[in-house]
């Protein structure tokens, strides 16, 4: 039976192979969502989960009492688990990897929001506790019961914690009989290689425009005018859009600010002190604005990349970048990228923003002036 995808946009060929996994019954017991933040890979490994565990013929249906219960998270046979930033109230006093009762609560809330809409903005940041991750590990032990599965979903898997990866990788390595796991990343990079090994990676590119553009005119529906800027501001993800759209966030002016910086001709030490005083007064620990305009540097380089080949991609922030970053030579495109990728990874840690950005500018600024 073909997995009746109804939430999911784009991503019609991992879709595709979904698809065919449950047909032939040939269903791994890992798997690697990697892509950037709002472009379907919480959406999709959600949706599977729910056709392993519907009690309809028409799988998922999001009506039977297994598929709200995976809606509600209540089901025994699903869990799922994403970085936070746990306070004090949150840990336990003396042992900060045991979660208190308000954490737990917290833990729940934020769940509610991301299961309610997938396409939901999960800024992640902090950390999974080790406790969650025992407690996962304990559910899974167990078994599956009537649904005969036992799906887990882990977002931000690159973030991991040595103690919380530890604690996970037996589980990852010899998992009981009909046990599926998914882990999700936006950095391919950042995950460990005992980690990546043990799964199938899926890619997961940008939505296209005209599936972007369409499911934003369905859930905004007196918003048309504004749907075109904003299906070329969010670069392809979904969750981007939905954000500009909720907060009207599409003249985000440090964007464009930065570039000017980056991409500046004026002496370095200038630069230096109009980055610093950037990061201090734009930016200061707004980290997903910072995340932000690292996801507008890696997309505006593969649009330049693009242009090489006869695309003709619109620009949104900089022309004086676009130029130059259409000199690239790919080598030195994918090496951009990588920086722009471990600096996301950085400020999903809560590095310092200013030595995150000060290597960035200095990384760009090597590459681009080889």
């Amino acid at each position: 039976m073909a997995i009746q995808w109804k939430r999911t946009v784009g991503q019609d060929r991992i879709k595709s192979s979904f698809t065919r996994a449950v047909e032939n019954r040939q269903i791994g017991h890992a798997y690697l969502f990697a892509g950037k933040s709002g472009v379907g890979k919480f959406s999709l490994a959600l949706e599977f989960a729910m056709n392993l565990l519907c009690q309809s013929e028409s799988k998922p249906c999001y009506e039977c009492d297994s598929c709200r219960k995976v809606l509600n998270h209540s089901h025994q046979d699903f869990r799922y688990l994403f970085p936070l930033n746990f306070t004090t109230e949150h840990k336990v006093k003396g042992n900060a990897q045991k979660l208190t009762e308000a954490g737990w609560d917290f833990i729940a809330e934020e769940m509610k929001k991301r299961l309610a809409d997938p396409y939901h903005t999960l800024e992640l940041g902090g950390s999974i506790s080790v406790e969650w991750i025992r407690e996962m590990n304990q559910a899974i032990s167990r078994g599956a019961s009537g649904s005969g599965w036992t799906v887990v979903i882990i977002d931000g898997i690159d973030t991991l914690r040595a103690e919380s990866a530890n604690a996970m990788l037996k589980t990852l390595e010899e998992p009981p009989v009909n046990t599926v796991m998914i882990l999700l990343t936006e950095s391919v990079h950042g995950v460990l290689p005992t980690i990546k090994s043990r799964c199938q990676i899926h890619r997961f590119g940008s939505i296209e425009p005209e599936h972007l553009a369409a499911e934003l005119t369905r859930r905004f529906p007196d918003r048309g005018e504004d749907i075109p800027r904003i299906t070329s501001l969010s670069y392809g993800s979904l969750g981007t859009a939905i954000t500009l759209m909720d907060h009207d966030e599409t003249g985000d002016s440090a964007i464009a600010r930065w570039f000017e910086i980056a991409f500046s001709p004026s002496d370095s030490l200038d630069q230096a002190l109009v980055l610093e005083s950037f990061v201090d007064l734009e930016l200061e620990k707004d980290f997903p604005r910072g995340m932000k305009i690292v996801n507008a540097l890696i997309e505006e380089c593969r649009f330049a990349f693009l242009h090489r080949y006869g695309s003709e991609a619109e620009y949104i922030f900089s022309s004086v970048a676009a130029n130059r970053l259409r000199t690239l030579k790919p080598d030195q495109v994918e090496r951009v990228i990588k920086s722009g990728e471990d600096a996301l990874i950085s400020l999903k840690k809560h590095s310092p923003m200013l030595m995150v950005f000060v290597t960035l500018t200095l990384n760009l600024l090597e590459i681009c002036n080889e």
